[in-house]
């Protein structure tokens, strides 16, 4: 037996249109609707045809924006919907990638990936697929979902990757080049005069870089002759620094400046009392970009979210769905931000120039 919506709109008792929207996954209708309808539907048996949701969305979508080529979504994984709008670097990798969308003709779409209504295994998927979505953006997974899988079937959609969290599947990639940020940030303190430089990040953070950064402050003390004991790398939990080991881990080792993924760290830094700059220098590995009160590494987002768009535009085009068997990753090159947070410690002295440490850097 065949089942309308008409079936389905009289057993709940609202219009015809109403079951429509909420099969469609309109956010307008309201969540005890949405079960009702949905709860009908199960109990008649009624089986959605996918393919001619997808196809009246699309339509309807024309209707409304006649301009518009389609959809591109961007899968949010945060604890909140809107949690990434907190932090600068995904919400400007986002306004980077809408503005590269808009001028393609598409019409980004945020989709928080974690929303109750996506908690039944598939609900996601049929989604962006009813939606008459093209291709998806995954940017830096939330905390919690870092190592998780997304309940998507890539077969279905071109896909994209900002920053490299999401481990499997592994997609193409459009990323900030760690390890040059770190040591453009090293050679640039070294220029002023700082020798005994200190990295400071959460673990959180160098998870999220695959160590990168790590990696290269480690080859940058091994190629200054500093031991496996000094300058270790401090770690803290996210959000949270215990104040009398971070006090103890910059005396014992003599540091003279810092280097943070986040602000955090010159945060503490003045609540243990130390001057910044006067006392400690500090430089942060991920800047706003704008004005120069801190100084460091701008790791030019906006750029980063209009790259991402521009590959998943291409796959688009050229119908290339699924996984790539030979992902590619996209490297952007940061840009350094001279800020007040570092001093000139030294006249002439004999510090490594910038020359110097790319000479060094060859031999790796």
């Amino acid at each position: 037996m065949n089942v309308h919506l008409n079936d389905i709109a009289k057993k709940v008792g609202v219009s015809k249109m109403t079951v429509s929207r909420v099969l469609r996954e309109d956010p307008a209708v309201t969540e005890a609707t949405r079960q009702k309808v949905l709860e009908a539907a199960a109990q008649l048996g009624y089986a959605p045809n996918p393919k001619l949701a997808r196809l009246m969305s699309e339509m309807a979508s024309s209707r409304r924006n006649p301009n518009t080529l389609g959809e591109l979504a961007y899968i949010s994984t945060d604890d909140t919907e809107f949690g990434w709008k907190q932090y600068y670097h995904q919400l400007a990798c986002f306004q980077g990638a809408e503005a590269e969308a808009k001028a393609y003709g598409y019409n980004l779409l945020p989709v928080w990936a974690l929303s109750r209504r996506f908690s039944t295994k598939g609900r996601l998927n049929e989604f962006l697929w009813s939606r008459g979505v093209d291709g998806v953006i995954v940017p830096p997974l939330g905390r919690g979902m870092i190592g998780k899988a997304l309940d998507i079937d890539w077969d279905r959609f071109c896909s994209v990757q900002i920053g490299a969290t999401l481990s499997e599947p592994k997609l193409n990639v459009v990323r900030h080049n760690h390890y040059e940020g770190m040591l453009k940030t090293l050679r640039e303190m070294e220029t002023l005069g700082y020798q005994r430089i200190g990295l400071c990040f959460s673990d959180d953070s160098d998870l999220r870089s695959y160590h990168r950064w790590a990696s290269a402050y480690l080859y940058w003390r091994t190629m200054r002759g500093f031991s496996q004991q000094t300058l270790p790398t401090f770690h803290y939990t996210t959000g949270k620094v215990d104040l009398q080991a971070f006090q103890n881990w910059i005396q014992h080792n003599g540091i003279t400046g810092i280097v943070g993924m986040s602000t955090k760290p010159m945060q503490t830094c003045l609540e243990l009392g130390f001057k910044i700059p006067e006392d400690l220098g500090f430089s942060v590995l991920d800047h706003p970009g704008q004005g120069g009160a801190v100084a460091g590494i701008d790791q030019v987002a906006r750029q980063i979210g209009s790259m991402a768009v521009d590959i998943l535009v291409m796959a688009v085009r050229k119908g290339a769905k699924g996984v790539s068997p030979h992902p590619v990753q996209s490297i952007i090159e940061g840009k350094w931000i001279p800020g007040g947070t570092l001093r000139c410690i030294h006249k002439g002295g004999d510090s490594a120039t910038p020359a110097d440490f790319k000479s060094a850097e060859g031999g790796f």
